[in-house]
Parts: structure tokens; sequence; C-alpha cells
């Protein structure tokens, strides 16, 4: 099961995400709708790379993995670092491809904004505990790259939403400004 041939069409995925939000002229409505349905493809084939990959790690090793965060730091230091670095990238894909699906069409993918910002918050959690209990392993890889897209979409957050709690201004059909989704890219690391 190879999380890696879906993971290489993510950063295509959000170059035409950043091109559409931040185009100076009018996208058209079917262009948005035809690439919010690629993008929610792409994100259903992780949904299911994870499953299977949960049920593959419970018939090997007899348990439910339940908690993956919690099962990888039982796992034998021989495998450890693979699947941390497999459900790191997942959870980063997860995070990345549904705030993208939400900035493309806010009112409709409301939703999937609350996911990411549960999915950053578990990160948040697991680094805290990877620290405490002085992981190096789980909190030195895990963390590289699944950390600052998780602390990007939590810094980010108040920007994101702040039209639903104020306004209720995002109608459908409706994209992210782009202002807000510069603010999240420069937090992801971006210079400009």
């Amino acid at each position: 099961m190879s999380l890696w041939t879906h993971v290489v069409s993510l950063p295509d995925i959000f170059k035409f995400a950043e091109e559409l939000i931040s185009s100076e002229h009018p996208v058209l409505k079917s262009t948005i709708a035809d690439f919010i349905d690629h993008t929610l493809r792409f994100r259903e084939v992780l949904v299911s790379w994870y499953r299977k990959y949960r049920a593959e790690l419970a018939i090997f090793d007899n348990i439910n993995a339940y908690d993956t965060f919690n099962y990888l730091d039982c796992r034998p230091c021989s495998n450890i670092l693979q699947h941390v670095q497999l459900y790191g990238t997942y959870l980063s894909c997860m995070i990345l491809a549904s705030r993208l699906i939400f900035a493309l069409s806010p009112a409709r993918f409301r939703y999937f904004e609350v996911q990411c910002q549960d999915l950053a918050e578990k990160v948040a959690q697991r680094r805290g505990r990877a620290r405490s209990a002085n992981q190096s392993l789980s909190s030195g890889l895990f963390i590289t790259q699944t950390w600052w897209i998780a602390k990007a979409t939590i810094d980010t957050k108040a920007e994101w939403v702040e039209n639903f709690v104020e306004h209720g201004r995002y109608g459908d059909g409706y994209m992210l400004e782009n202002w807000k989704f510069k603010v999240w890219t420069k937090a992801l690391g971006r210079k400009s």
C-alpha cells in the first residue's frame, strides 16, 4: 500500500487552488466545481488508504489500532519510524486537502475547516505527549512537516472563520478571500 503514489499530486492541487483563489479575474463556477470534485476524490483516496492501512496494522499485530498515535508509541523500534512518517504524511495531506476544499467553497464545506482544526489539535496534543515523555523519535520525525502544517492551521483559524461568526458573508459560490489564504501560506513558511 503506497501513500506516496497519491501524495505526489498534492503540490499541483495546492498550486491550482491558490491560482483560483488569487485570480484577479472572475473564475468560472464550473471550473471551481470541477476542481472541488477533483480535490474531494483525492481526499477520499487518502481516507481509503488510511482505513486499509489501519486494518493492515490490526491484522499483523492482532490488535485494534484505534488511536494510531498511542499505537505507534508501542511499535517495535525497527518499525516505528516508517509508521510515524506515514501517519504524519497522511495527517498533513488530510489537513491540506480539507482546508483547500474549504477555501474553494467555505459555505458548502464548513465542516472541513472544523475537521482541519480537530486534526491540527490532535497533532498538537501528540506533540505535547511526545515532549513530556521525551520521545525524541516521535517528537522529531513526526513533527517535522506535520507540526508546521498543524500550527499554521491553528494559527490562522480566526481569520478563516471570522466571516461566518461576524457577518455570515460567504454565500455558495464564493471562495475564501485571497488575503486570508496568503496569511495561511505565510504561516506555512512561504516567503511571499
